[in-house]
This record gives structure tokens, sequence and C-alpha cells, in this order.
């Protein structure tokens, strides 16, 4: 079902924006997916923060929202989501910079790669 799903959905669209909503939110233009793709999002102090038994997880929606809610607030401060996840029972791993870097560069070349299969 899922090959089904990715094949009728292939190039299209995942997200349309009605009327004056991008504005109103100050995102400004849209950007291709080509854009998103060349843009650098590495940080030399960047940390990976892993949630463990996501299933689980996944299945209290308000604890992903409210740790969403953390990392936009504090700027993804590794601290704040750690005393998150503490605080709601979430099991989590952290990756130094390092390899939080090298799993990124990773993820950014397959991206690469489906854009341009795509």
């Amino acid at each position: 079902m899922a090959r089904e799903y990715y094949r009728s959905t292939k190039g299209r669209k995942a997200l349309v924006w009605s009327r004056g909503l991008r504005d109103m939110c100050g995102l400004g233009e849209e950007m291709s997916d080509e854009e998103v793709a060349a843009q650098d999002y590495r940080n030399a102090l960047a940390y990976r923060l892993t949630i463990l038994n996501g299933r689980d997880i996944a299945r209290r929606d308000s604890v992903l929202a409210g740790l969403l809610a953390v990392t936009n607030d504090t700027n993804g401060d590794i601290k704040a989501m750690t005393a998150y996840c503490r605080l709601r029972g979430v099991p989590y791993r952290i990756d130094p910079p390092a390899l939080a870097r090298r799993v990124l560069e990773k993820e950014v070349i397959r991206h690469k790669q489906l854009i341009k299969t795509s």
C-alpha cells in the first residue's frame, strides 16, 4: 500500500497554502525542492536527538507536539529538549555533534539523489 501511495503522489504537492496564509505566518515565498536541497543545514555545534521507541511515543500526539514546540521555542536547545523528554517519560539518545554532522551529510546526499530521480 505504501508503494502505491508513493507512486500516486510522486511529483505532486503535499501541501497547498490558502491564499495569503504564508504571508500571514511571515514565511515569505515558498522554495522549490531544489532550493531546499541546495541549502547548507550543517551546524558544527548541532546535536542529534533520537526518540527511542518512536512508535509508542507517536501514539501520544500531545507529547510529540510538545517536543516540537519546545524545540521551536528554544531554537533547538538540547538541554530544554532533554528536560522535556525526561518530564514526559520519553526515552531518547543524544548523538554528539561529529556523529550528527556525518548523519546529516548522508541524509542531504540521499535527498539530492531522490530529487534527481523524481
